[in-house]
């Protein structure tokens, strides 16, 4: 049987890792909008988080409420979301 891993070419983790998400961005040549899919308590502990980040690297963004189950529904609903905020 055949196993292929793949993963991106670049990886940050680490404590407070969110706290360079917009710098990160900007050294792939991303510069937004982003959309972050997130659930209540992700949106309640990294709000400011993302503000900041986000503001420093002058990349606009988007919290799209996670509706709390991965559906066809649901992609479509952040698919629509994304497309509004691009």
């Amino acid at each position: 049987m055949l196993a292929v891993f793949s993963s991106p070419s670049r990886y940050t983790q680490g404590k407070d890792a969110t706290d360079s998400l917009g710098s990160e961005m900007r050294n792939l040549g991303l510069d937004g909008p982003a959309l972050i899919l997130a659930g209540n308590s992700a949106t309640r502990l990294l709000a400011e988080t993302w503000r900041r980040t986000f503001a420093e690297a002058d990349i606009k963004f988007d919290v799209l409420p996670f509706g709390g189950e991965c559906s066809l529904t649901e992609i479509e609903r952040g698919k629509g979301a994304a497309r509004e905020i691009h």
